[in-house]
C-alpha cells in the first residue's frame, strides 16, 4: 500500500465535564484529526496531545509541524506492507 495524502484537521471539542489537574482546568480540547489517503482506502488517527505543554511537551501545535515537516515527507509514496511499518 502507498499513502497519496494526508489531510490534517483541527476540531474544538466541549468537554462534558471540566478536566481538572493541578495546575489548570479545561473547559474544551483542541484535536488534531489525521485522515490518510491509500490505495483508494481513506484511514482515520488522533494526534493525542495537549493544547498546551503543561501535562506534556507535546502540544497541538507541535504534533501539526512534526507532522506535516517531517512524518508526511517520510511516508508520501512510500511502500508499506503493514501499518507497523510506519
Amino acid at each position: 500500500m502507498r499513502v497519496k495524502k494526508i489531510t490534517l484537521r483541527e476540531i474544538h471539542l466541549k468537554l462534558l465535564e471540566p478536566f481538572q489537574t493541578s495546575f489548570h482546568s479545561l473547559q474544551h480540547r483542541r484535536i488534531v484529526l489525521i485522515e490518510a489517503g491509500l490505495d483508494g482506502v481513506s484511514g482515520w488517527g488522533e494526534a493525542t496531545v495537549g493544547e498546551d505543554p503543561f501535562y506534556s511537551y507535546e502540544t497541538v501545535g507541535t504534533a501539526w509541524e512534526i507532522i506535516r515537516e517531517f512524518i508526511w515527507p517520510m511516508l508520501r509514496d512510500r511502500e508499506l506492507e503493514s501499518a507497523s511499518e510506519v
